[in-house]
């Protein structure tokens, strides 16, 4: 185990910050509107947009030619990737909890989503599953007034099935999905995306954690998703499974939005989202790579 040592690196007014980039051989252009990019964003914020053009991890030495616009466009980038992705998660989001609630209503009535336990493949998960429903519950019922008026009305403490889908947080509605033993439920849902339904509740859980990152502004262009990757697809859809083979940077941004460009037709057919998202990628196309990008995906059936 490594020996830790103090932290001892001093604090930096914005001037010494445009300083230490300059001696690592940045190149500022105005150095005015510099100072007024760092005091809206912050060094540390940005420092991840300018490592693709280090040409030394230790000493931080930039490539020549560096500037800091450049790093302010890839910068811009990821917050438009992100604001793109968000998007085509919320249409998903809110189509897995149409699904959800419909066909859990259909084939188990209004309450059988929490009463039959027989629907869960793990009962550990299911009971704390229950748990942080009654919390959300709990917290949110007295925001709104459909929700207050269940509440006043009904002697039942957990709500129906429909209105527990609208309480629930996106990372809670895919626990209770991935516990799903109802196998006819879960094709069911699944069908409707076109996908298996064990592919499907794995593919939710990456959504989740990827929607997380983007939702707190976090970096995703060039993110390893070391935790929820998505599952390996192994036979259907094929132009799905295409598109992602062969499985290398299994963990880059690139197998998600492979994955949203094959769902959004289905979940909005009527959306240009494929064409702005690639639009996007034309602006940044030297470093899709790092994005996990093969050099012939507009080639591939769901990128054509």
């Amino acid at each position: 185990m490594q020996n830790k040592i103090p932290y001892s690196k001093p604090s930096l007014t914005i001037e010494e910050q445009i300083k230490q980039l300059k001696r690592r051989g940045m190149v500022f252009k105005d150095e005015g509107r510099a100072v007024d990019v760092l005091k809206r964003i912050q060094y540390t914020r940005l420092r991840p947009y300018w490592h693709p053009f280090e040409l030394d991890r230790n000493t931080h030495s930039f490539q020549d030619g560096t500037t800091f616009e450049q790093v302010l466009l890839l910068y811009e980038f990821d917050r438009k990737l992100r604001l793109l992705i968000l998007e085509a998660i919320e249409r998903f989001e809110i189509v897995l909890r149409t699904q959800w609630a419909y066909h859990l209503a259909v084939m188990h009535e209004p309450f059988g989503y929490h009463q039959r336990n027989f629907l869960y493949k793990n009962l550990d998960y299911h009971q704390k599953n229950i748990e942080r429903l009654r919390e959300e519950w709990e917290r949110l019922r007295e925001e709104d007034p459909i929700f207050q008026n269940f509440q006043e009305k009904y002697e039942e403490s957990l709500p129906p099935v429909w209105l527990a889908c609208e309480v629930m947080a996106f990372g809670t509605l895919s626990r209770w999905f991935s516990n799903l033993g109802d196998d006819r439920v879960s094709q069911a849902i699944a069908a409707l995306f076109d996908l298996p339904h064990s592919y499907l509740k794995g593919a939710t859980r990456h959504l989740v954690a990827v929607r997380n990152y983007a939702a707190h502004h976090a970096r995703v262009w060039d993110r390893v998703f070391s935790v929820n990757t998505l599952p390996v697809l192994r036979k259907r859809p094929p132009e799905l499974r295409r598109s992602l083979e062969p499985n290398q940077h299994a963990q880059k941004i690139y197998r998600t939005l492979t994955l949203l460009m094959y769902l959004m037709p289905r979940l909005v057919p009527e959306s240009d989202w494929g064409t702005r998202i690639k639009e996007l990628l034309s602006e940044q196309a030297p470093l899709l790579g790092r994005m996990g990008f093969p050099e012939d995906y507009q080639s591939r059936p769901v990128w054509k």
